[in-house]
């Protein structure tokens, strides 16, 4: 079936406005107070936290929204930052079967908004990109009816999230290893402790601690890459860190990993301010139509080479600006399992 004229629709005409169904995800009571919560009903909160952040990834398909990727120029010397540069974009997330695509258009750089005609061209650029994947897609998918569908045999995470996109340089920074790091990640490979509640953005959250869980296993049953996983492990196996889950929605607010020799004292940190100071870090939001969506996601190699990426790199991404457009796409299912994603 083909969704190329639909994403041409997506690309040349977004609704501003469509009817909106509140989420309803249910409410939780706590029975005691969180510091008394025991490690079992702290590995329970997290089990529940990680199946709701995995649940709500395909409802970001009912939404188009403003993108900023910024990347900062840090001076090695002094720590501060020499120059930012910035590229704006119109995202719209697309289902290709068990594929999710980002359709990203590009309409501004370093705080410049292009003109109508830029803006037109990359428009065409990415419609026909667009088209080059969906053939690509729907001859995968051809080939896999053809070969009893492997992919069902294929590892998958446990759990899964919005994330960010880090890079390891290698070689004397000729060549590069890529992963995906997300929050659900450090559910499966450390474990938490000192609960304590917090307001944050107006909402009650659980805030917890964690750090590495001994003598755990990265493999690819885990964590579905092979290249560079064992430096990925070692880095994963360096950081400790917080999180704040809603109480009500069991939904990650904010997650910031450190160094574990930069963490002070077992419950690390008493404040509700974002840190300046943790290289990877999460935030989410939730809409007026109760949707979560991501808010803000960084990360920052700056100081910490030896632990990284063997060079500076500091680099953010935003969120804003979310417009309903919701679609219904005969034999493609919007509450299906989290797709396998490709950015355009």
């Amino acid at each position: 079936m083909k969704i190329f004229p639909l994403v041409i629709i997506l690309l040349l005409s977004v609704s501003s406005s469509s009817a909106q169904t509140p989420d309803s995800l249910p409410r939780s009571q706590q029975s005691a107070p969180v510091e008394t919560l025991t490690s079992v009903e702290i590995a329970a909160l997290i089990n529940e936290c990680g199946e709701r952040m995995t649940e709500i990834i395909p409802r970001i398909f009912n939404y188009t929204y403003t993108e900023r990727v910024i990347e900062y120029e840090v001076d090695r010397r002094s720590g501060q930052v020499r120059r930012e540069r910035s590229k704006i974009y119109e995202t719209t997330p697309v289902r290709l079967g068990r594929r999710g695509v980002w359709v990203r258009v590009q309409v501004g750089e370093d705080g410049v908004p292009f003109t109508a005609e830029r803006i037109e061209r990359e428009r065409v650029r990415v419609i026909r990109r667009f088209a080059e994947v969906e053939a690509e897609a729907s001859q995968a998918r051809s080939g896999q009816a053809n070969s009893n569908s492997q992919s069902n045999t294929q590892p998958r995470s446990r759990f899964s999230s919005f994330g960010i996109t880090v890079e390891q340089r290698t070689h004397g920074g000729m060549g590069r290893n890529n992963w995906g790091v997300s929050p659900t990640q450090f559910f499966l490979s450390h474990e938490f402790y000192a609960p304590r509640r917090r307001v944050l953005n107006g909402r009650e959250t659980i805030l917890l601690s964690f750090r590495p869980r001994p003598n755990f296993v990265y493999d690819a049953i885990n964590f579905p890459f092979q290249e560079g996983i064992e430096s990925y492990a070692r880095v994963m196996a360096q950081l400790g860190g917080n999180v704040w889950i809603d109480a009500a929605d069991k939904i990650i607010i904010r997650l910031e990993a450190i160094p574990l020799q930069e963490l002070s004292g077992a419950a690390s940190s008493s404040s509700d301010a974002p840190s300046q100071n943790a290289p990877i870090g999460f935030e989410l939001v939730r809409l007026p139509s109760g949707v979560w969506v991501p808010s803000r996601s960084w990360y920052n190699s700056h100081g910490r080479e030896n632990l990284f990426w063997r060079t500076a790199i500091s680099r953010e991404r935003r969120y804003t600006d979310f417009r309903p457009f919701a679609t219904s796409i005969e034999g493609e299912r919007l509450d299906a399992p989290p797709p396998q994603t490709q950015p355009l």
